[in-house]
């Protein structure tokens, strides 16, 4: 998969990662999380884990909020072509549902946590996932 932008690069912008539709390659390296910087403040990993231990994604509010969530993707961007971005995807519940649901667009994920992220990426090796902060 060829994303339809640009990338820029973490550490030279004379050389941009490559998305081979499984990992992000640049020079010599790959990595299945884009990074960008660490994460010092705000949303952490610690976090992540304990939203997870208490909703998980079988919770019946987070399930009505994704089927939403993906309802109206599908109103507002009803080809399948189209390029969806989760800022804030964290563990993937809502990717994950995303992906089923629109399997020919380009899907990709952002957020800040790193731990849930390279987790995530095992499950969903087809999506590209960047970690910025």
């Amino acid at each position: 998969m060829i994303l339809p932008f640009h990338l820029p690069s973490p550490a030279d912008s004379s050389v941009s990662p490559q998305w081979d539709g499984q990992k992000f390659v640049l020079g010599d390296q790959s990595t299945p999380v884009l990074e960008y910087s660490e994460n010092f403040a705000g949303w952490s990993d610690d976090l992540t884990a304990l939203h997870e231990e208490a909703a998980g994604d079988s919770h019946p509010i987070a399930i009505v909020s994704r089927n939403d969530a993906v309802a109206q993707v599908k109103k507002f961007f009803p080809s399948t072509q189209s390029v969806i971005r989760e800022i804030g995807c964290s563990s993937g519940f809502l990717i994950k549902d995303l992906a089923a649901s629109f399997p020919e667009a380009v899907i990709i994920g952002a957020d800040v946590v790193k731990e849930p992220f390279y987790r995530l990426a095992k499950t969903l090796p087809g999506i590209p996932l960047i970690r910025f902060h």
